[in-house]
């Protein structure tokens, strides 16, 4: 096992109703080619000018980065992109779908037994953000992006006219995690 001291601000994104579209698995696919090609158009082209890392996997993506600015524009554009592909659509109803997500903070940790082989696949994402950032996306039901509390306001300065505050948006046993 290899651990580095690294922290890093995570984003944990995914579909709502995956579940009840596997009563017909085309939509399931239709969905994750859909989210493939929005991350590989909004995020993909940024990963490497900030240290940012991409896992995808079901209907799940996670987007890291040491710094939250560099993680906003790329998760913005996703968004966008599935808010305007709802207009785009009249008579057919399966490429509806929707994102929530949720931004939280840890400490990336580091295991390395497995290697990738054509019949072994890991997803190297282990950090202490992610029991949080799962919990906060389930929150509220709705399309939308939760922030940890332990992310403070200072963070988000910059970006003020974008975000809202809403007070008692998480259960109690999130704030004091």
């Amino acid at each position: 096992m290899t651990m580095r001291d690294k922290h890093r601000f995570a984003i944990f994104a995914d579909f709502l109703g995956t579940k009840k579209r596997y009563a017909k698995p085309e939509l399931v696919v239709r969905g994750r080619e859909l989210l493939e090609q929005a991350l590989n158009q909004c995020v993909a082209p940024k990963l490497s000018d900030d240290d940012m890392h991409l896992y995808v996997f079901s209907d799940t993506a996670i987007l890291t980065c040491p710094r939250l600015n560099p993680l906003l524009e790329p998760i913005a554009r996703v968004f966008s992109r599935f808010i305007e592909m709802q207009t785009d659509i009249r008579d057919d109803p399966s490429p509806i779908l929707w994102l929530r997500a949720a931004i939280s903070y840890g400490k990336a940790l580091y295991v390395d037994h497995l290697e990738n082989t054509t019949r072994i696949r890991t997803i190297p994402f282990l950090d202490t953000s992610l029991p949080k950032a799962y919990d906060l996306e389930t929150v509220r039901k709705g399309s939308r992006i939760f922030v940890d509390p332990i992310v403070g306001d200072e963070t988000f300065r910059a970006h003020k006219n974008w975000f809202i505050r809403w007070k008692l948006t998480c259960p109690p046993s999130l704030v004091q995690g």
